[in-house]
């Protein structure tokens, strides 16, 4: 019996062919996806530490792609990322400390996976509606609708940009990497491949 020694080459020693297809086998592991989702995770409750946030997302260039933040959002966690002036903020803030419901949920898709938030936006006036009757019903005169509209508005916007925002960034990263990511990755795993670029171990 011969015994056959295989040779085994770090990425940086390789030619451009060889890694185009270590570049392709390291796509394709799906670690990336959960990194992907660890990290979409990571940001929404740091971001929004109160609420209890979800995301559900489909990347394969396929009908119905996309991707949708759902769950409870705390109302109160996107006042910190509103982009209004203070006063607007805190006419906002005690609305919210006087109105029953402190939350509001965004649906998830039961069918595909991108954003919902479309649906949502086309309801505002109803929200506006409900939580000025809500106040009312706790003894809050002289409501500013302008403010609440705006907030629901500004709200609803913000997540259907993020989600939008989020999409692009999972294909880029998914689908997409550095030659500096795939050689440090390599490194610190040592890996080793042929000359053509297959793994070996």
């Amino acid at each position: 019996m011969k015994e056959f020694v295989t040779i085994g080459y770090s990425y940086s020693e390789l030619d451009a062919k060889a890694k185009e297809r270590v570049k392709d086998w390291y796509l394709d592991t799906p670690i990336r996806n959960d990194v992907f989702h660890e990290d979409v995770m990571l940001f929404l409750q740091e971001s929004f530490p109160n609420s209890d946030l979800e995301v559900q997302y489909s990347l394969s260039y396929c009908q119905g792609d996309g991707l949708n933040i759902y769950g409870t959002l705390k109302k109160d966690d996107f006042l910190p990322v509103w982009q209004v002036s203070e006063a607007t903020k805190n006419r906002m803030k005690k609305y919210l400390n006087r109105a029953n419901s402190g939350t509001f949920t965004f649906e998830y898709n039961d069918r595909y996976a991108y954003s919902c938030k479309f649906i949502d936006q086309k309801y505002i006036e109803e929200y506006v509606s409900d939580m000025v009757e809500d106040l009312q019903d706790n003894g809050v005169t002289r409501i500013n609708t302008d403010t609440i509209r705006q907030f629901y508005t500004d709200m609803l916007d913000y997540f259907d940009d993020l989600d939008d925002k989020l999409k692009k960034k999972g294909y880029d990263y998914i689908y997409n990497c550095s030659d500096e990511e795939v050689e440090d990755a390599c490194e610190a795993n040592e890996w080793y491949f042929t000359k053509e670029g297959r793994f070996i171990r």
